[in-house]
């Protein structure tokens, strides 16, 4: 296999995510600590990934993983108006609880919830935690 297969030009995701209106999701913890090791690293990194995000202007970003989501729609609705040109996203965001989900649907700049559920092993684990 060449080193080409893995190749993709800025165009070429211009055109996915643009004009075949594809979007993209976002696992959150992989940008917040302790999974980098400092939160301005957390800061610098997840400012530049949001950036660029906003810059292919996605038919939608989808945001999950996060006990900070609200903050997160808040951070990508601002670059998306400061480098987005002038395209809106769909934001969705995703919850586990009833009450995520309820105060997620009313959240300033988020256009849908999905209410992903939780896992039987997640709950047994916050029980013994």
């Amino acid at each position: 296999m060449s080193d080409d297969f893995l190749t993709i030009s800025q165009a070429q995701i211009v055109d996915l995510l643009v004009v075949r209106r594809f979007g993209v999701g976002l696992v959150l913890w992989k940008l917040e600590e302790p999974e980098l090791s400092s939160a301005s690293e957390a800061e610098s990194l997840s400012s530049s990934f949001l950036s660029y995000v906003a810059s292919i202007s996605p038919h939608s970003v989808w945001l999950s993983f996060s006990p900070r989501l609200e903050n997160w729609v808040k951070r990508y609705r601002n670059v998306e108006q400061e480098e987005g040109k002038g395209k809106r996203a769909f934001v969705m965001v995703m919850a586990s609880r009833t009450e995520d989900t309820i105060a997620a649907s009313k959240w300033e700049g988020v256009d849908g919830v999905v209410a992903q559920g939780e896992s039987e092993s997640r709950r047994r684990r916050r029980n013994f935690c």
